[in-house]
């Protein structure tokens, strides 16, 4: 969190237009906790994309609230219902819904007037998740950067960040979670080779005699070799296939329940799917190679003896 005091601090530097702040409100609504926020500062549409879906006006008033489509789909909150909010000190006000925006995820779920935002929240729990900025025309973007670092440098919790920054920041907690499952995948991967070439060791041992009665009539080494890389492709690519239609069957159900959170509609990566099976054969081929190996030096008569 930001403290409040960042506001003031950023409206007095030199090239900046508009200053809002995004301050944070947590309270009960419909029997349910909910977080929202309230704009301070300004107009909100002037220093972010505010495309009213539902509303007459664009100007959020200060006893009111905007609620997001998606946000007005889950809640059933349409633009002229009343919410009963209640804050953590037991304050309850009523909020007429003033509006409907179409989402944006920089301002969901939704966002209360100020005079609303002071009842709920006492000035000592007031904080912000963020200070939008828009600059004056002709404002150098780097000098309006140092100038907005300089008079935030006390504040050790806030980063200046641009656009393209702060979709970065947003998406690099994306990022680390799918590095967390790339890292689980290649653990998996490894105990599926260790796992083929264990069962291919085993049944390498348990058809000895049938593998030297093969070598006995004729059977080459390389034609031993050549019936494990089949048997243990097979195997790859049946547990390949069977990973990526449970897969798929999963994680489209996933994409589908968590859309209303902004992850859009589930896509089939068809490429990867294609990699993933050829690559799932390459797999199988050289967990195989030691078993195999194994294989074609059987001796047919020793092989026959000792079973």
């Amino acid at each position: 969190p930001i403290p409040a005091a960042v506001l003031d601090s950023v409206q007095k530097v030199d090239g900046v237009a508009e200053a809002v702040s995004m301050d944070v409100l947590s309270a009960r609504a419909d029997g349910s906790g909910v977080t929202g926020y309230s704009p301070i500062g300004g107009p909100i549409a002037d220093v972010a994309v505010l495309n009213m879906a539902d509303g007459v006006s664009d100007v959020l008033p200060d006893d009111g609230m905007f609620v997001s489509e998606r946000t007005s789909s889950s809640k059933g909150w349409n633009r002229g219902d009343v919410v009963t909010f209640t804050g953590a000190t037991g304050a309850t006000v009523e909020v007429t819904v003033a509006g409907v925006y179409s989402d944006n995820e920089a301002l969901e779920p939704f966002m209360v007037g100020e005079s609303v935002y002071n009842e709920l929240v006492p000035a000592s729990a007031q904080s912000s998740f963020a200070v939008f900025v828009t600059a004056k025309p002709g404002t150098d973007p780097e000098a309006l950067r140092t100038g907005l670092e300089q008079a935030t440098d006390s504040y050790l919790t806030v980063q200046v960040q641009d656009r393209a920054q702060f979709k970065s920041a947003a998406s690099s907690q994306i990022d680390q979670m799918l590095a967390t499952l790339y890292a689980m995948l290649g653990l998996a991967l490894l105990i599926a080779v260790l796992g083929i070439v264990n069962t291919l060791a085993l049944s390498v041992v348990e058809r000895q005699r049938e593998i030297g009665m093969l070598r006995a009539v004729g059977m080459l080494r390389s034609q031993v070799r050549r019936s494990i890389y089949l048997e243990s492709v097979l195997i790859a690519i049946f547990g390949a296939l069977l990973g990526v239609i449970l897969g798929t069957v999963i994680g489209w159900a996933l994409v589908r329940t968590l859309a209303k959170w902004g992850l859009g509609t589930p896509v089939l990566p068809w490429s990867l799917i294609g990699v993933t099976l050829v690559a799932s054969a390459v797999v199988g081929v050289l967990a195989a190679l030691w078993p195999a190996v194994r294989a074609a030096r059987t001796r047919p008569l020793e092989a026959i003896a000792e079973a």
